[in-house]
C-alpha cells in the first residue's frame, strides 16, 4: 500500500515536471527572435536589409511567436496598476518589462512581420487587429508598413486611398503618402504628385517629410527638382538639408547646388544634417568633389572619430583612391561603427580590394559576427582583398 502511494506521488510529480519543462521550453526566449526584437548596441539601430538576411532561418512557429508580441497591452497605466507601481516594488520590474514590450518590441515585431511579407500571412488576423485599432499607440508607419507588405493593396484599397488623399488635410495626406512610400506597395504615380505638392505646404514638418519621402523615388521623381531647388533656402532649418538630400537623389544634374547647400548646412545647421550629408555625397560620387576638403578635415579630426568610417567611404566613392588613414578608419568602423556605417565600410573594403590588406585582421574577426549579412559582407571583402573573387553582391 505504501509502495503504491509512493508510486502515485512520484508519477504525479513526474507529470508536473514534464509539463513544467514543456512550458519552460515553449516560453524560453528564442535567440533568433530576441536578436530581431531586442537588438543591442552596437546595432541597436538595426537596418532592414540586416533583418531580411536573418528571416530565412525563421519557421512558422517563430513567426507566430513574433506575432504574439502584438498581444501585449498599452503602456498607459490604469489606476490600479499605478497603485501597484507605487506600493509593490517587487512588481515594478515586471510592469516595466510590459511597458517596454508595448513601446519598443511591438513596433519592432510589426516591422519584422512586414519584412517577412506574404510569409507572415499565417498571422494576418493579429496584424489586421493592430492595423485597424487606432487605440494602440504604435507608430502609424509601422502598422501600415506591416499590413501593406503582408497583404499588398488591391484595387479597392487603391481606390479608397485615392479618394482619401483628395479630401484630407495636407498633414494627413503627406503622412499617409510618406508611410506608403516606404512600404513600396502603392503605385508611384499616385504618391509622387502628392509628395511634390507637399513640398509647398505651410508647415515645415510637412515639407520635411515630403522631401524625405520623395528621395525614395530617385530620378522617377525628377519633376520635384524645381521646387526642391527653391527649398534649398527654405526658412525652416529642418527643411534645408532634407531638400538638398532629396535634390541630389531625384536630379543628379543639380549635384553642385545640392552639395553646396549641404556643406553650408553642415557648417551652420549641423544639428539637422545627421547622416544625410554622407549619404548624399556617397550617392553622387565624383559629382560631390566639392565636399572632399570637408571630408578630409573630418577624417583628420580626432573629435569626429565616430564619423571617420563614413567620411572614408565617401572619399572612396568620390575619388576611387585610398590612403592609409582611410583604410584604418574603415577597419575600425566595421567593428565599432553604427550598423548603417558598418555596412557601408564593409562594402567599400570589398570594392577597394588588395589595397585594403591592412583591414584583413578586422575583417577576419567580422566573419564571426552574429549577424548573417555582416558575416557575408566580411567574407566577400576578404575574398576581394585576397584576389579570389569579385566585389560583394549582398
Amino acid at each position: 500500500m505504501f509502495t503504491r502511494w509512493r508510486c502515485m506521488v512520484a508519477g504525479t510529480v513526474a507529470v508536473f515536471a514534464v509539463l513544467f519543462l514543456m512550458l519552460w521550453l515553449q516560453r524560453r526566449p528564442d535567440p533568433r527572435i530576441e536578436a530581431l526584437l531586442s537588438p543591442t548596441l552596437p546595432d541597436a539601430a538595426i537596418e532592414d536589409e540586416v533583418i531580411q538576411a536573418e528571416l530565412p532561418s525563421l519557421d512558422d512557429r517563430a513567426i507566430r511567436r513574433i506575432a504574439a508580441e502584438l498581444d501585449w497591452g498599452e503602456g498607459v497605466m490604469k489606476p490600479a496598476e499605478s497603485w501597484i507601481w507605487q506600493n509593490v516594488p517587487l512588481a515594478r520590474e515586471w510592469m516595466r518589462s510590459a511597458v517596454y514590450r508595448q513601446t519598443d518590441r511591438r513596433p519592432q515585431a510589426l516591422r519584422v512581420l512586414g519584412l517577412l511579407g506574404p510569409r507572415a500571412r499565417i498571422v494576418e488576423p493579429a496584424v489586421f487587429r493592430i492595423y485597424t485599432n487606432y487605440a494602440y499607440s504604435d507608430p502609424a508607419e509601422m502598422r501600415s508598413f506591416a499590413w501593406n507588405k503582408i497583404h499588398p493593396p488591391d484595387g479597392t484599397y487603391i481606390s479608397n486611398l485615392t479618394r482619401m488623399l483628395a479630401v484630407t488635410s495636407d498633414s494627413v495626406r503627406i503622412q499617409v503618402a510618406s508611410i506608403d512610400a516606404r512600404a513600396g506597395t502603392i503605385p508611384s504615380g499616385l504618391l509622387i504628385p502628392v509628395l511634390i505638392a507637399g513640398l509647398d505646404t505651410k508647415r515645415g514638418d510637412d515639407r520635411l517629410f515630403a522631401a524625405r519621402a520623395i528621395a525614395r523615388y530617385g530620378t522617377n521623381a525628377s519633376a520635384a527638382a524645381p521646387i526642391l531647388r527653391r527649398h534649398l533656402a527654405d526658412p525652416d532649418k529642418k527643411v534645408r538639408p532634407n531638400a538638398a538630400f532629396a535634390l541630389g537623389f531625384v536630379a543628379p544634374e543639380f549635384a553642385d547646388e545640392a552639395v553646396a547647400c549641404m556643406l553650408e548646412q553642415q557648417r551652420t545647421n549641423s544639428a539637422w544634417t545627421g547622416d544625410y550629408a554622407h549619404r548624399l555625397y556617397a550617392r553622387l560620387g565624383p559629382a560631390a568633389h566639392a565636399a572632399v576638403p570637408k571630408l578630409e578635415s573630418d577624417l583628420a579630426d580626432p573629435h569626429l572619430k565616430m564619423f571617420h568610417g563614413a567620411s572614408a567611404v565617401v572619399l572612396w566613392r568620390i575619388r576611387k583612391a585610398t590612403t592609409p588613414p582611410m583604410i584604418e578608419a574603415l577597419a575600425c568602423d566595421i567593428e565599432h561603427g553604427v550598423q548603417r556605417s558598418q555596412l557601408g565600410s564593409l562594402r567599400a573594403l570589398a570594392e577597394i580590394g588588395p589595397p585594403a590588406a591592412a583591414a584583413v585582421p578586422a575583417l577576419e574577426r567580422m566573419t564571426h559576427h552574429p549577424r548573417v549579412l555582416l558575416r557575408q559582407l566580411a567574407t566577400d571583402a576578404l575574398s576581394s582583398i585576397h584576389g579570389n573573387g569579385p566585389a560583394p553582391t549582398h
